[in-house]
């Protein structure tokens, strides 16, 4: 899957008769970000405490803002920080952009 800004992830479980260039939305819970390995470059612009949680806003290049959970207990990132963000790939879910139906492998509509 390739990103706005050229980034590029191999996603284990997507189906392998996707098309090349197929648009897709990528759906990612907000405890599987990674932050530092590498990925897309962010902002952080908010964080909250949430009891044993920290609840970080980031910001892509492009504008697109994310949701991203942390324990407490993790290194702490800054409001106004530069990150780079990943995610990880064995859990991600991608839709078709149009039909908004699952591209990945073993996943059935409901």
């Amino acid at each position: 899957v390739r990103f706005f800004d050229g980034t590029t992830y191999e996603i284990p479980k997507l189906r392998e008769d996707l098309p090349a260039g197929s648009a897709v939305k990528v759906c990612v819970r907000p405890n599987e970000f990674v932050f530092g390995q590498g990925g897309m470059a962010a902002e952080i612009v908010e964080r909250v405490f949430f009891g044993v949680d920290i609840q970080y806003t980031a910001r892509l290049a492009n504008g697109q803002e994310l949701t991203i959970t942390r324990d407490v207990h993790d290194p702490m990132m800054e409001v106004g920080e530069k990150i780079s963000l990943g995610f990880n790939r064995q859990v991600v879910n991608v839709f078709d952009a149009g039909s908004e139906e699952s591209v990945m492998k073993d996943v059935s509509a409901l």
